[in-house]
């Protein structure tokens, strides 16, 4: 598998790493920690501060009473950048570095992860790591008179099996195990953007296994991760691609 090119016109729209750790809150995000966190960050994130919530709701019924209460819950904290392209977010257990078009670059992006585990590391004091995610999804646009997924993306196939049928809506998921350990999972699907047909090649990387927090090693699993990613990457798409990617 060759490894990936640097193209002129970057397909990436997302890219994130995921660290989960086993130590950080059993049930609910700490928000004093979370909120500390995220506000030293304030010299690279001056964008705005979100909040996930979840909302769940319980019907109950006794003795011919019936009622429904319901509970929100907070899930996740963020802090953007001004233009909302890097994001770094805190959840149950959770500490994750994104990337939005245009992308910042793998070292770049790298940089941003050690400095966040850096301060995450000095004030939860996690002892465990559970988990190491990279995730890349890519999107483009493809001509109107050939939205064929079989001429971009190479484990796309039997769409077109049917004479006298158009394709309208496809979508494709498998998961592989490779002998190092990481999980590759691949979501592959078409969509209409602003500018016509698009596709979607989502690349998801998994490293399990309860290891102990040491940034370097954490580090080093990233990159094995994001080494990977870039032959998958390759290996998925077909020269037609290449071509619109270099256009």
């Amino acid at each position: 598998m060759a490894n990936k090119k640097v193209y002129k016109t970057d397909p990436i729209v997302e890219a994130l790493i995921d660290f989960r750790f086993t130590d950080f809150s059993e049930n609910l995000v700490d928000f004093v920690l979370a909120s500390k966190i995220l506000s030293s960050f304030s010299t690279e994130y001056t964008g705005e501060t979100r909040e996930q919530k979840s909302l769940s709701a319980t019907f109950k019924s006794e003795s011919g009473d019936q009622s429904l209460s319901t509970r929100e819950t907070r899930q996740r904290l963020q802090v953007l950048s001004t233009d909302g392209s890097k994001i770094v977010s805190i959840g149950t257990g959770n500490l994750a570095i994104s990337s939005l078009r245009p992308y910042c670059g793998w070292e770049e992006l790298k940089r941003r992860t050690e400095d966040a585990l850096t301060l995450y590391l000095s004030l939860s004091q996690s002892k465990e790591l559970q988990r190491v995610g990279l995730r890349y999804i890519n999107r483009f646009s493809v001509p109107d008179h050939e939205p064929n997924p079989e001429h971009y993306l190479k484990e796309v196939s039997g769409f077109h099996a049917f004479a006298g049928a158009e394709l309208a809506d496809f979508y494709s998921r498998t998961e592989r195990n490779f002998d190092n350990g990481i999980k590759l999972i691949v979501n592959q699907l078409n969509q209409v953007g602003e500018n016509g047909p698009e596709l979607v090649l989502d690349l998801d990387l998994i490293a399990d296994g309860r290891l102990k927090v040491e940034i370097p090693d954490m580090l080093e699993i990233a990159e094995s991760l994001h080494s990977q990613e870039k032959t998958c990457f390759e290996t998925l798409i077909t020269d037609e691609a290449r071509a619109i990617f270099d256009a």
